[in-house]
């Protein structure tokens, strides 16, 4: 029985570590968005691409 009541202080302890670890990362303001005009995020539309990924060997 003690050891039953340990391991439940202990996942309750983990969750609740991993829960704020959680929220502190969601407060956190969202980084990636502010390389929104970088040169290195390839547009979809780039002469030459495909976007769909689809075989175009029946528009011949």
């Amino acid at each position: 029985m003690r050891r039953e009541e340990d391991l439940l202080k202990q996942s309750k302890e983990l969750y609740g570590k991993q829960k704020q670890e959680l929220m502190d990362y969601l407060a956190q303001p969202a980084v990636p968005q502010k390389v929104r005009g970088s040169p290195t995020i390839r547009s979809p539309a780039t002469p030459g691409s495909n976007p769909f990924g689809a075989k175009q060997s029946h528009m011949r």
